[in-house]
């Protein structure tokens, strides 16, 4: 306002004049400096981002959070139902030292149990009678048959449980029998710390309890074991031979979960943990498998080549982590990734266990809450962008404490999915990896909008600030606030939206994740933004200066001259902004919504500029063709500086 005023002060003009004149100058650089779009345009792209992320069964539940994934810099993966299918299939038992094998895939209780290659007759046992039915009387899951809303066998509770159901079905018992002729009385739930759970049933006058979990906890509480049909002592020697027996399972990437039961002689005054828990009786084992998800293998591959350092976190042992760990191709950088358990993280320091988790991949097995809780915190103080995945209640902190918490949509519990950012609906690792490069495809788009967005404002200041000099040889303004206005919301507002719409380029997650310090306007990106802005600017002056001062047309015919040149070159702005190599690519039609958005706009401007009536409200008159190629000409050079940088400097 001031420079302005002091321009025309004296210029015969009034004082009321020039105030009102440097007034609306003001107020035109002021609209040449606000993006009235942006906001809109940014809640677009995320919403985009979520729209298309819902397509993909990633449910996300905060706006920001789309373009968070896109920095993830670490995936904290549990391992049961997200890397894994969740199915539990029981393939192998230990009872009374002998090995069976149960044959069947899944919930479907079609299969034999099978010794040394042929089929066993349980009904010559009831010393092994009874371990089969342990395994279902310490459980609460259950196993239906198909129904009108399911084509087959499905599980209701936990899948572990649920797959002694089928166990029973195959060994010949009737699980609703047992239900029946066992009533429960009490439980003692599982928990992450004692690693097993206890059912306590009736059975006529007797009550028993059954117990299952980790073999390493069950066999801790363990005194007696049946071998032979009746309890013996349980000596440390058979505890060894036990442990390696599992471990053997554990190796082949098999869960095993062990079973025991304990007769009460009188019914204790209460079934607490410490008064149920101890003096059982171990009668076996079981071995079951929860199979890789199919997409698991590739989506860690893709994670590794986006340099994204993935970790299992997991309740199971050691043993069968490792195993499942090298089914899906988690490394570390060195080859065999390395395994720690619960205990030896609660042993060590906070400086010590930030060295270990600098590892490309590595494992945590039998941890808990707590341990994974500062496993995550520890991460964000080493200043990484943390996803962790999880399902359960136990989870909760971990996943709020995350930048980006990802509950499981199917197994998750409604306390997880509401401490999350992101629900996978199909529980699948895949789909987070998927998610990752949507997000960083959604901040991609966001910095070219914002970049595109900011160079046009530029380009309108500079075609402002050269007026100044117009001015000193008594030239008018090149462009007035209302023609600034029509450039943002009716110019250029539909290719500036359309330019979210934009698919992720080749080579996205080839690339590490972005430095959440690195903003997207920095010094670098500010000089392109600078230079740009110019020749856009220096463009739509050139444009006026021609069409006006030596085409002797109006000054009217001139701005719109002006006004025609900046969106061109805006497009041009756009279309280069939209990847780092040359313009020239199959990419440059990848974009339909962008190219409709460039049609209605060029048709839109045609209208304000060449249609009666309607231009004299913006300040507009028709252009003569043969004027047309000044634009043009300023669009090419334009153009050019694009092309010419992206030859011999990264793009801004």
């Amino acid at each position: 306002f001031a420079i302005n005023f002091a321009l025309k002060y004296g210029s015969g003009e009034s004082i009321r004049q020039t105030v009102e004149l440097s007034l609306l100058f003001a107020i035109s650089v002021a609209a040449a400096c606000v993006p009235q779009g942006l906001p809109a345009q940014v809640s677009v792209a995320l919403s985009l981002g979520v729209g298309r992320l819902a397509r993909k069964n990633a449910v996300v539940k905060k706006l920001s959070a789309v373009e968070t994934l896109g920095s993830t810099t670490v995936i904290c993966s549990d391992k049961t139902g997200t890397i894994t299918k969740n199915e539990m299939t029981i393939t192998h038992a230990w009872a009374r030292g002998r090995i069976f094998e149960i044959t069947g895939e899944g919930y479907d209780p079609e299969g034999a149990i099978l010794e040394n290659g042929k089929p066993f007759n349980l009904q010559t046992s009831e010393s092994l009678k009874a371990f089969f039915e342990d395994g279902f009387l310490s459980s609460n899951g259950r196993v239906n048959p198909p129904d009108k809303e399911h084509a087959g066998w499905y599980a209701i509770g936990d899948p572990t449980e649920a797959a002694f159901t089928p166990f029973a079905l195959k060994a010949g018992l009737d699980p609703a029998g047992l239900d029946r002729r066992f009533p429960v009385k009490a439980q003692l739930p599982f928990d992450s710390a004692r690693k097993r759970m206890t059912v306590i049933r009736g059975h006529g006058e007797k009550t028993i309890a059954y117990m299952k979990g980790s073999l390493e906890s069950v066999l801790a509480i363990c005194t007696q074991i049946n071998l032979k049909g009746e309890p013996e002592a349980l000596s440390e020697e058979t505890r060894r031979k036990i442990m390696e027996k599992g471990n053997e399972f554990a190796g082949q990437a098999l869960r095993v979960i062990a079973l025991a039961y304990r007769d009460f002689k009188e019914t204790p005054p209460d079934f607490s943990v410490e008064a149920t828990e101890k003096e059982f009786v171990f009668a076996g084992f079981v071995a079951m498998i929860d199979p890789p998800r199919i997409a698991v293998k590739e989506a860690v591959q893709n994670a590794y080549n986006a340099h994204i350092r993935v970790m299992m976190i997991t309740g199971d042992n050691a043993v069968t982590a490792q195993a499942i760990a090298r089914r899906i191709g988690l490394q570390a950088e060195n080859g065999e990734i390395t395994v720690f358990t619960g205990d030896e993280i609660k042993a060590m320091a906070d400086q010590d266990l930030r060295q270990i988790l600098m590892a490309r991949s590595i494992i945590f097995s039998r941890v808990s809450p707590q341990d994974k809780f500062r496993l995550v915190t520890l991460l964000k103080r080493m200043g990484e962008v943390v996803a962790v995945t999880g399902d359960g209640v136990n989870d909760t902190l971990s996943l709020k404490r995350s930048d980006i918490g990802v509950a499981m949509g199917k197994m998750g519990s409604e306390v997880a999915k509401e401490a999350s950012e992101i629900i996978l609906l199909d529980d699948n690792f895949g789909t987070l990896t998927s998610a990752i490069r949507e997000g960083r495809t959604v901040f991609n788009n966001l910095k070219k909008t914002i970049l595109s967005t900011i160079t046009s404002n530029n380009g309108e200041l500079f075609c402002v600030l050269l007026g100044f000099v117009g001015m000193m040889f008594g030239l008018p303004a090149p462009i007035t606030a209302v023609q600034i206005l029509a450039i943002d919301l009716i110019g250029e507002m539909l290719p500036l939206t359309a330019l979210t719409f934009d698919r992720a380029e080749a080579g996205l997650m080839d690339i590490p994740p972005r430095d959440l310090k690195q903003h997207i306007i920095n010094r670098k990106s500010l000089a392109s933004l600078l230079f740009y802005g110019f020749w856009m600017g220096t463009a739509g002056f050139f444009s006026f200066v021609m069409v006006h001062h030596f085409g002797g047309m109006s000054k009217e015919a001139g701005r719109a001259a002006a006004y025609m040149s900046i969106i061109l070159c805006q497009f041009m702005n756009i279309l280069s902004r939209r990847t780092e190599r040359t313009l020239f690519t199959r990419y440059f039609f990848t974009n339909p919504q962008l190219w409709g958005s460039f049609l209605f706009s060029a048709i839109a401007v045609s209208i304000l500029i060449y249609a009666p009536w309607i231009n004299v409200w913006f300040g507009f008159a028709p252009v003569p063709l043969r004027f047309l190629w000044y634009p043009a000409l300023g669009v090419l050079v334009f153009l050019f500086w694009h092309e010419l940088k992206k030859m011999f400097f990264s793009a801004g």
